[in-house]
């Protein structure tokens, strides 16, 4: 009798599978990185390379994994795409859980290995669109379109973390598709955390632009690059923000910051 019933419930469990997994649980990290890189019209081959290089180089930068290691679970979640306007996304890093340097530096060598300017001409809808703008001129910039995009990326996430990150990497202020202000709106009520990083030139009234309608959250910043050299240094100060919280920002990661700082205020 007691091999009846222990084969009867074996038998349970192979024909209602979803018993064996209904407890599993996401795997947490200390956070989850979304960068969204502009690869609109008006990028040039310096922003370009700026973008692509300076987040690359930040990435193998061993400060970089010493702010992984830093956290709790000592990970994060992270993953990058394009994007410019008329609905059009590309993903370049899909999620990945970075907790060693091999895996930060096999997401360094991919970007090192992307020229996002031919790959822009080919831009298709890779993150779900609700909105979408017939092309009407040249050099357009939709950042709601940047903001909405990675929010549903932050969605979809398989990892779980108390803090979702979204970083809005551009050279100009919007000018197609809807106002940033609602997108910007929608993203934090669903409790994620918008940093901006300002590349080319215009650099003074492009960071206040960003200050005023982009960026937003619980330690939100905007920074700023003003030169080639500075290109890695901001994004990994950027990532070390992104990743502890204002509040714990070095002297060397504070020299970046243009933006109001919140840092009295808890970490969402």
């Amino acid at each position: 009798m007691d091999d009846l019933i222990r084969f009867a419930g074996a038998m349970v469990v192979i024909l209602m599978p979803g018993l064996g997994t209904a407890t599993e649980m996401p795997v947490e990290v200390d956070a989850n990185l979304v960068t969204a890189l502009d690869t609109s019209a008006s990028v040039g081959r310096y922003e370009e390379w700026a973008e692509r290089e300076g987040l690359a180089s930040a990435l193998a930068h061993p400060g970089f994994l010493a702010a992984v290691r830093a956290g709790h679970h000592r990970r994060i979640g992270f993953a990058v795409f394009m994007w410019s306007s008329h609905g059009h996304t590309k993903i370049l890093v899909p999620w990945t859980t970075i907790a060693t340097p091999e895996d930060a530096a096999q997401i360094s060598g991919n970007l090192r290995s992307r020229h996002l300017i031919e790959e822009a001409q080919l831009l298709d809808r890779d993150i779900p669109t609700d909105h979408y703008e017939a092309p009407t001129g040249h050099h357009q910039t939709d950042i709601a379109l940047a903001i909405r995009s990675a929010s549903t990326l932050l969605g979809s996430a398989p990892t779980s973390s108390r803090r979702s990150v979204i970083n809005i990497v551009g050279n100009g202020p919007s000018n197609s598709g809807t106002e940033p202000a609602q997108a910007r709106d929608a993203a934090l009520e669903a409790g994620q955390v918008i940093n901006g990083l300002v590349v080319g030139s215009g650099l003074t009234g492009d960071v206040e632009y960003y200050r005023t309608h982009v960026i937003g959250g619980l330690g939100s910043f905007v920074m700023q690059i003003s030169s080639t050299q500075e290109v890695a240094d901001a994004f990994l100060a950027k990532f070390r923000l992104d990743i502890a919280g204002l509040s714990e920002g070095t002297s060397f990661d504070q020299r970046f910051l243009t933006a109001n700082r919140m840092s009295d205020q808890p970490d969402p």
